[in-house]
C-alpha cells in the first residue's frame, strides 16, 4: 500500500512539472524605444517538411541570393503552446530530403495521435489554404539597451506559434543582413523569443558584429 501512495505522489509530481515546464513564461515583450531600421516584408513559402522539421524559403531572391530557414518542433507543439526551434540559416536549401506541402497533408503519420501537426498553420481560421507567410522585419532597440529583431506576422487570421526557440546563436546571411545594417553581420541569439500575442510580434535578441 505505502509503495501504491509513493508511486502516485512521484506520478503526480512528474504531471506538475512537465506541466511547469510546457507552460512556463515566456519573457516579458520588451519596450521599444527606437527603431534602427526600414521596415522590410518578407515573403516564406514552405519548401520542404517532414513530420517533425520544416523548411521555409524566401518567395522572391535579395542581391540574387536566397533565403532558406530550418526549424524543428519544440518539445510542446503537440501538447502545450505551439513553438519551433530555429536550426539555421541559408542562402541555399538544405537539401535533406523531405516532403513537400501537398504530398505532406496526404501522409498519415503526420499526425501521430495529437490534434497538432504543421498542417494547423497551412490554413487560415476559414480555413482557406495559406501559401504564403508574410513578416514585416525591423531592428528596434529597447529600453533595456537590448537590439532586437522585430518580426511581425501580416497576414489572414490564423492559429500562431507561441514559442521560438534559438538554441544556438544564428548568423543571418550577409545579403540578408544588409536589408538592415549598412555595416556588419546580424547574429540571433540563443534563448526563447519574447512573443506578443496582441501584434503577432516576436523579439529575437540580436548583435551586428
Amino acid at each position: 500500500m505505502k509503495k501504491i501512495i509513493i508511486s502516485g505522489i512521484l506520478v503526480c509530481a512528474v504531471s506538475i512539472m512537465w506541466m511547469a515546464f510546457v507552460r512556463k513564461p515566456l519573457p516579458s515583450v520588451p519596450v521599444v524605444s527606437s527603431v534602427l531600421s526600414t521596415e522590410v516584408p518578407l515573403h516564406f513559402s514552405i519548401n520542404t517538411m517532414n513530420l517533425t522539421d520544416i523548411e521555409l524559403g524566401l518567395n522572391n531572391a535579395e542581391a540574387g541570393k536566397g533565403l532558406y530557414v530550418q526549424f524543428q518542433m519544440g518539445n510542446s507543439f503537440k501538447t502545450g503552446r505551439a513553438g519551433l526551434v530555429l536550426k539555421g540559416m541559408r542562402a541555399i536549401p538544405e537539401n535533406k530530403g523531405g516532403m513537400k506541402p501537398d504530398k505532406y497533408l496526404t501522409d498519415t503519420k503526420r499526425k501521430g495521435g495529437s490534434e497538432r501537426d504543421f498542417s494547423n498553420f497551412m490554413k487560415d481560421k476559414k480555413g482557406t489554404a495559406v501559401t504564403t507567410y508574410t513578416f514585416l522585419q525591423t531592428l528596434v532597440q529597447g529600453t533595456n539597451g537590448n537590439t532586437y529583431m522585430k518580426m511581425v506576422y501580416n497576414g489572414s487570421e490564423m492559429e500562431m506559434i507561441q514559442i521560438l526557440e534559438i538554441p544556438n546563436p544564428v548568423t543571418l546571411p550577409a545579403h540578408i543582413s544588409g536589408l538592415f545594417v549598412s555595416k556588419g553581420i546580424i547574429q540571433f541569439q540563443p534563448g526563447t523569443v519574447a512573443f506578443d500575442a496582441a501584434t503577432a510580434a516576436f523579439y529575437i535578441p540580436v548583435v551586428i558584429r
